[in-house]
């Protein structure tokens, strides 16, 4: 029997070994490959929807500028239109269409200025019937107490207030109310000359 070459052992030894590595080295690079190959695909898979994404945005943003470029609608104030009524009807001396007028200030207006003179005109009609009509003259009166106290319209409202007790010999009421418009309004000198004149029918 003959002995085995130690030189070929160790030959043999590092081709296996060799050939171990290579295999190991062929597998893991098919292993690379698959993946390089998944990660391909998804790139690919991405940059379709970035594709797809930016032609969304550019649509998006066309409309938009479509919608912009469209002038938005102003709201139309109907604020002046109620106010030439109101004046007019008070020219014509017709009551019902100065309470129409007024209404409809109060319902549709915001305006800080006509808004109590507003009030002010229901409240001088239903306040020439005291009697007949005492909870809504008082009801007006009471917005413009509460909601406008520095208005002149407030003032007049209560001089028109102070005269209907003084019709009713109420002098105590009168004269209270008459003492607020001269002290709240005192800047305001026809509304003070008419609650002073107001004043000498009490006394």
């Amino acid at each position: 029997m003959k002995k085995i070459d130690p030189f070929f052992v160790v030959v043999f030894s590092l081709f296996c070994g060799l050939a171990t590595a290579y295999i190991s080295f062929d597998y893991h690079l098919s292993g690379i490959k698959t993946e390089q190959a998944k990660t391909q695909a998804l790139q690919r898979k991405v940059n379709e929807l970035a594709v797809q994404l930016a032609s969304v945005e550019h649509n998006s943003s066309t409309q938009k500028r479509g919608i912009a470029s469209v002038a938005p609608v102003k709201d139309i104030s109907l604020d002046g239109l109620y106010k030439e009524q109101m004046r007019l009807a008070r020219e014509e001396k017709d009551s019902a269409k100065v309470m129409r007028a007024a209404q409809k200030i109060i319902e549709g207006s915001s305006n800080p200025q006509l808004l109590p003179e507003a009030y002010f005109r229901k409240a001088e009609i239903t306040c020439a019937t005291f009697v007949a009509k005492e909870n809504s003259c008082l009801a007006d009166i009471e917005v413009l107490v509460g909601q406008f106290p520095e208005s002149p319209w407030t003032g007049e409202a209560l001089v028109i207030l102070s005269s209907v007790y003084t019709k009713q010999k109420r002098y105590k009421e009168a004269s209270s109310l008459i003492e607020i418009v001269k002290s709240e309004f005192a800047n305001q000198k026809q509304l003070v000359s008419k609650a002073s004149q107001l004043e000498k029918l009490i006394h």
